[in-house]
């Protein structure tokens, strides 16, 4: 009775190690080839030094944003979740963007949509059991 609850336990858990690993390659090859990276889109030398400079929040952003959508393809049919998850994810963004950028310029953006993007992925793994695996286990569809 609980194997498709289990199939779709496991198959999750794989994605999530996928999405990990895939997040921590990038997050390696821009920590340590970032500014080369930059140097092969433009050689213009202020593009580069303000690239340089918000480098480190393209090192971050995979890390962070790697649960937001892995679990936006989970949620994909359950619109409803998403939607809800969305609208709280997206006023913390507005707020957070309203404070943070009046302090930080553009520092302050990167940190909001980081932010967005961490708390989005949170809220959707808190509601992954109950919208997703336990209507499995309710169904006792057979595979």
């Amino acid at each position: 009775d609980r194997e498709p609850q289990a199939l779709q336990v496991s198959t999750c858990v794989r994605r999530k190690l996928t999405g990990l690993v895939g997040a921590l390659l990038y997050v390696l090859v821009y920590a340590l080839a970032g500014e080369s990276l930059v140097t092969l889109l433009t050689d213009q030398p202020t593009i580069v030094r303000t690239a340089s400079e918000y480098l480190v929040w393209a090192v971050l952003a995979p890390a962070i944003s790697m649960p937001a959508y892995l679990y936006d393809g989970v949620f994909l049919g359950a619109t409803r979740t998403l939607m809800l998850v969305m609208m709280v994810c997206s006023a913390s963004f507005v707020g957070m963007s309203f404070a943070l950028v009046q302090l930080f310029q553009n520092h302050g953006l990167w940190a909001s949509f980081l932010t967005f993007n961490a708390l989005r992925g949170l809220c959707l793994a808190a509601t992954l059991k109950p919208v997703v695996f336990r209507p499995l286990r309710d169904a006792r569809v057979p595979f």
